[in-house]
């Protein structure tokens, strides 16, 4: 699915890396985005002695967006490389993101879902949503936040979805 997303920042003209939460290792097809971007799936701190993190993200695409991760980064907690490089760029204000949701309908009413969702917003990230959580909406969801990343952010030269 995010392999599209990969597909039209990379025709933009962007170096595409992807990133992924501990949990979402075991749901990623991390060979398949390691051949799509040209860059290993990161999903841990690096160590004290490693070299930082490049390339450095231009813009940040979160997909999918799940319950978890929307109530964590709202909440400012960085307990994994994904969640603080997003925190670290809707930090910055000069960083685009965009989050497309992935959650069931029970946990959309969920009384910290919205208000975390708009804290987001409200903290400069787009949110496009992938109405009825069906995989063909998350992908059209997916290439229109893509779309938006490299019109917002002129086709600069890293991404990190």
């Amino acid at each position: 699915h995010i392999v599209g997303s990969v597909a039209v920042l990379q025709e933009a003209g962007w170096d595409v890396c992807a990133v992924a939460t501990p949990a979402a290792l075991a749901w990623t097809d991390s060979h398949g985005l390691q051949e799509a971007t040209g860059h290993p799936v990161r999903s841990e701190f690096r160590g004290p002695d490693e070299p930082e993190f490049v390339p450095r993200g231009d813009a940040v695409l979160l997909a999918p967006a799940t319950f978890n991760t929307i109530n964590k980064c709202a909440a400012g907690l960085s307990d994994s490389l994904a969640l603080g490089l997003l925190n670290e760029a809707l930090g910055t204000r000069s960083v685009p993101v965009a989050l497309v949701p992935w959650v069931n309908t029970s946990l959309v009413g969920h009384p910290a879902y919205r208000p975390s969702l708009a804290r987001l917003q409200a903290a400069g990230a787009h949110v496009i949503s992938a109405e009825a959580n069906e995989p063909t909406n998350f992908d059209r969801a997916c290439r229109s936040a893509a779309s938006w990343l490299a019109a917002t952010a002129g086709g600069m030269a890293s991404s990190a979805p």
